[in-house]
């Protein structure tokens, strides 16, 4: 069977703070409809190298090419309408609203009706809102204030949010973190859901390393900002191709 193609490729990314070396000369292929982890101590870059890929940091050096076109020095929304979707660690939704108005938003914001001022909102993008919710498991709490979701449920929501815009490719920084055993499993199951039944390709930060062997097709290592070591995990135990 043929590999499947790169949809996602970092080239030589470099990121610079001053004098302090955030990344260097990273190199990482994500391949189509994978699932794609990203591990590594704190401070060893993660976080910043999603934030160079999503356009919310222009990098020192390098390139990051999206179905084989370039995307750095474009502006997040846009990165994200070409289908580059960016979740971060603490979750970014409007906690006064309900779950299903989080979800209508960004759908019409998707499709440009935001600035429609002086029409209704309220039955624009309802199918699409509530089957995005059904998606995560959320339609039981559509009419649910935002701000009252515990942790896990909110990340879930977060995730439909992303999904407003058919990404192809999802990223997700540490997506479990502050979770429940229980609440873990969940979005370890929504992750797999939205891969393989919606094809998204993943790539994804965690210190969780039995959740990135439960469902990493592709491991990379980074560490003090470079990429020491990049591999399928096997039998359990990851062999990599270590590049230093």
């Amino acid at each position: 069977m043929s590999a499947a193609p790169v949809i996602l490729s970092i080239e030589g990314i470099g990121k610079n703070f001053g004098g302090f070396h955030a990344l260097s000369q990273v190199d990482l292929q994500v391949a189509d409809r994978s699932v794609h982890a990203l591990i590594g101590p704190n401070g060893a870059g993660k976080s910043t190298l999603l934030n160079v890929v999503s356009g919310h940091l222009a990098p020192s050096a390098g390139q990051v090419l999206f179905r084989g076109r370039p995307i750095c020095g474009r502006p997040p929304h846009e990165t994200a309408r070409r289908g580059v979707a960016r979740s971060f660690q603490i979750t970014s939704i409007f906690s006064g609203f309900t779950v299903f108005e989080n979800v209508q938003m960004a759908l019409l914001a998707q499709h440009g009706l935001c600035t429609r001022m002086f029409r209704s909102a309220a039955p624009m993008k309802r199918d699409e809102a509530f089957a995005l919710l059904q998606l995560v498991r959320l339609d039981g709490a559509a009419d649910r204030i935002a701000g009252q979701l515990a942790a896990g449920d909110r990340k879930r929501l977060e995730f439909a949010i992303a999904m407003a815009g058919t990404p192809a490719v999802m990223l997700l920084d540490e997506p479990t973190a502050g979770m429940s055993p229980d609440e873990r499993a969940i979005v370890i199951g929504l992750i797999r859901k939205i891969n393989q039944e919606r094809g998204v390709a993943v790539l994804f930060t965690e210190h969780d390393i039995e959740m990135v062997f439960a469902i990493a097709d592709r491991i990379t290592v980074l560490h003090q900002g470079s990429c020491i070591a990049d591999g399928a995990p096997e039998a359990g135990s990851p062999r990599f191709q270590c590049n230093k």
